[in-house]
């Protein structure tokens, strides 16, 4: 299965990126990113693991990791990220 990020998923994780670098510095910034993309992998991995919300657009299926969740979509032999967002953001708001 390959791995697709949208422009708002590279945008999420480039907000996220120069957040965790300013708040606290590039060695947790390097575990961060390194850990969400270990996530993207668990999720290609297991893909039909994770909780459905079609509540918020049809086939979103969510996945958490640490304070962001990640919100994707498999079609056939590809997962697409859509967004990576916080945990206490208004998802609905977001999309």
């Amino acid at each position: 299965m390959k791995l697709e990020l949208t422009e708002s998923a590279v945008q999420d994780i480039g907000s996220i990126s120069r957040y965790t670098l300013a708040t606290w510095g590039e060695e947790q910034q390097n575990s961060y990113i390194g850990g969400l993309y270990d996530k993207f992998e668990e999720i290609l991995n297991y893909p039909s693991r994770w909780k459905f919300r079609n509540d918020l657009f049809p086939q979103c299926q969510i996945a958490k990791y640490s304070r962001h969740v990640i919100l994707f979509i498999v079609k056939l032999e590809c997962l697409t990220v859509v967004r990576v967002l916080h945990d206490a953001m208004d998802f609905e708001n977001q999309l």
